[in-house]
């Protein structure tokens, strides 16, 4: 009886080790891929050319449209790239500079160069 019991008993719990194994692993892989993203992100929005260039070229048309509106979300993330301490004012002075900054724009490089070359103007 107790031969017959342990037949059935090692292989249940070697195959529930088995399975728990697998949702350890499953369960780390989506940790590792969770810890990388929010690194990825974090590096992503440093404040630092490189990355307020990589924004605005991939948000240029948010960008524009919240311009024209006197702010949004991407213009708040812009002016925290650009280390502007007055977000709420960064969105009212791109609203105020709208057609400077984006009449004939090449584009989101261009926005860049023309928002600092008019903060330096005044």
């Amino acid at each position: 009886m107790i031969k017959q019991s342990l037949r059935v008993a090692v292989p249940v719990l070697a195959a529930g080790l088995l399975a728990g194994c697998q949702m350890f692993t499953t369960t780390t892989d989506g940790v590792s891929k969770i810890a990388y993203s929010m690194t990825d992100m974090t590096s992503s929005t440093s404040p630092d050319g490189k990355s307020a260039a990589a924004f605005v070229n991939t948000r240029y048309a948010a960008i524009r449209t919240e311009a024209a509106q006197g702010g949004g979300e991407h213009i708040d993330s812009l002016a925290t790239l650009l280390n502007e301490p007055d977000r709420a004012g960064f969105a009212r002075w791109m609203k105020d500079n709208y057609a400077t900054l984006f009449s004939g724009s090449a584009g989101p490089q261009d926005l860049l160069k023309r928002i600092e070359d008019r903060r330096r103007a005044g």
